[in-house]
């Protein structure tokens, strides 16, 4: 077990593994939704507070994929800075990458197209919000079940092991006690 740890721990110190750890990361079942959620919702925010202040897309872009700790995020987020630099709209170089869901290339393709990029942006931040404390909110319903399952298991074991020796200290008495 311990072995297995620190060869995954070297794994992913390496440009290759942490590239695949981050983007298996946000695949991860129950954890890994929770976790794109948190990355959109803060992108969609960062992103309303930059363009509704005046920054330029194109600098926003490049903030944000210095400041993002996921390096499979950070990678695509670069791809698209190259994209939107080369002329390409926000919303297409997004869909080439991949790594964002329809809905926002959706929301952003509208908002590209409507001139209000920054509402766009706000409206998906709260989307995220909202779709975030949801997932959060069942993740934590069921903790204490999956806690309670555990505990029974480990009672269960527990009992098992002790009825099982004290019917074999039973058997031994009466089997090799007796007088000759």
């Amino acid at each position: 077990m311990v072995t297995i740890v620190l060869v995954f721990r070297a794994t992913i110190r390496t440009p290759g593994g942490r590239m695949w750890w981050d983007a298996y990361k946000m695949k991860l079942p129950a954890f890994g939704p929770v976790i794109a959620g948190r990355f959109y919702a803060q992108f969609c925010q960062t992103m309303a507070n930059l363009v509704n202040n005046g920054v330029p897309l194109l600098n926003s872009l490049k903030l944000i994929a210095r400041g993002t700790t996921n390096v499979y995020i950070q990678k695509n987020l670069e791809t698209a800075v190259v994209d939107v630099g080369q002329g390409v709209s926000l919303a297409r170089a997004m869909d080439k990458t991949g790594a964002f869901p329809a809905a926002l290339v959706d929301r952003v393709a509208i908002g590209e197209q409507t001139g209000e990029l920054g509402k766009a942006f706000s409206k998906a931040a709260l989307k995220y919000d909202e779709d975030l404390d949801v997932r959060i909110n069942r993740l934590t319903s069921i903790v204490p079940m999956v806690i309670l399952i555990l505990i029974a298991i480990v009672v269960g074991v527990i009992a098992y092991a002790m009825m099982t020796s004290i019917f074999g200290s039973m058997s031994g008495i009466r089997g090799g006690g007796a007088p000759r």
